[in-house]
């Protein structure tokens, strides 16, 4: 099996730590495009992954494959990289960094969006091998982009990019997140950053309110895709992420 990874380094040599995204569930590494462009300007070696089965890795069947299969794509990616990297993870992305991160071995975690910390998980939930597709979650990847639900804030150019990223998921992957799965401490700092302007992705509890992570950004005019894929917003957020990997000694 092989894991694509679109790699972008600045012009000139850089003492700035690498940095690794990683995609939500059912999308492909394409929705870092605005973050991977501008942290490279900015002399960041930077590591735009699809995880296994997803975008232009190896196409697999995922239906026995679990949020720590993904974790071991992520620090597979790491082990190759010099240095302690950065992971930035959104969505089903942003709980699988928190998850590698908690292992050690990053100077960094900025999770966008992640699952919600949990005290316990939830063993009634079964785990039922499977995969879904875009379209049984209310997505239409040939219909009008206005449609598509849980992006009120993007334009119709924004939707059609999120559109075109869309592509089959683990149904066990799913059910895991649904059970919950336990992170109590990682070993380095972690930065939250929380979408205000979601129908269904919960604000609390969040990894700052229960101490794991030390920083938390509220973007209340961002939907859980307007974090990617907002142009009014991405902007102003990648300032503030780069402010606060610089007070983390991650730029030297």
């Amino acid at each position: 099996m092989f894991l694509s990874v679109s790699t972008c380094l600045p012009m000139s040599s850089s003492e700035k730590h690498p940095i690794i995204f990683v995609h939500g569930a059912g999308t492909t590494s394409g929705v870092w495009v605005y973050w991977q462009r501008r942290l490279t300007a900015e002399g960041w070696p930077t590591y735009n992954m699809d995880l296994r089965g997803h975008g232009d890795s190896e196409a697999i069947d995922l239906t026995h494959t679990g949020m720590w299969d993904y974790v071991e794509d992520v620090n597979s990616v790491a082990r190759q990289l010099s240095g302690d990297p950065v992971l930035i993870g959104w969505s089903m992305g942003g709980h699988i960094a928190i998850l590698a991160a908690s292992l050690g071995g990053y100077s960094a975690c900025v999770t966008l969006d992640p699952d919600p910390p949990v005290s316990h998980f939830d063993d009634s939930i079964e785990l039922i091998p499977g995969e879904y597709t875009p379209e049984e979650v209310g997505y239409d990847l040939m219909g009008d982009p206005d449609n598509l639900p849980g992006m009120p804030d993007l334009t119709t150019e924004e939707r059609s990019l999120a559109q075109q990223w869309l592509t089959k998921e683990s149904r066990v992957v799913g059910q895991e997140r649904s059970r919950g799965i336990l992170v109590k401490a990682v070993p380095c700092p972690v930065l939250e950053i929380v979408g205000g302007y979601n129908n269904y992705y919960p604000t609390e509890p969040s990894y700052y309110s229960t101490g794991i992570a030390d920083r938390q950004i509220y973007v209340q005019e961002a939907s859980h895709w307007g974090l990617m894929l907002n142009k009014r917003i991405v902007p102003w957020l990648l300032d503030e992420v780069v402010g606060w990997l610089d007070t983390k000694g991650c730029n030297t």
